[in-house]
């Protein structure tokens, strides 16, 4: 007489979501890192961008603008949900422009190097900080 099997034994099941659990936990770690990375990635850019605003405002008003809404910096969405935006210091000579990460938040764990990049900041001369995070 001919056996027809219907189903998976439980054996056979419990295998597979083995497999399953152990892969996940390779994957996810992983994925977090890349998205924070990403996540960092598109605030440099937008520092970047509010430097080159910084010096176009500069050159239009004589001295660096005091507040991000003089620049036009996003105040939510994107960038601005994940970083806390802002001119802490600013004069007719010099500024500098800083993104903290939010805290709770994925991006208050982000880090290049064994350094934490949970704040960027860039100068009037264009030097970045910390320099591990903007390579």
């Amino acid at each position: 007489m001919k056996r027809i099997n219907r189903g998976y034994s439980l054996l056979e099941v419990t295998v597979v979501i083995a497999m399953i659990a152990l892969l996940a936990t390779m994957a996810v770690p992983s994925y977090q890192r890349v998205a924070r990375k990403t996540h960092r990635v598109s605030a440099m850019a937008l520092l970047m961008e509010l430097h080159l605003r910084q010096e176009k405002y500069r050159a239009d008003n004589s001295a660096y603008a005091t507040t991000l809404t003089q620049i036009g910096a996003p105040t939510s969405g994107g960038v601005a949900d994940d970083y806390s935006l802002s001119i802490p210091t600013s004069t007719a000579t010099s500024n500098l422009l800083r993104a903290d990460a939010r805290s709770p938040g994925s991006q208050a764990t982000d880090s290049q190097d064994e350094v934490s990049c949970a704040r960027l900041e860039i100068d009037q001369s264009g030097a970045r900080t910390p320099a591990a995070c903007w390579r």
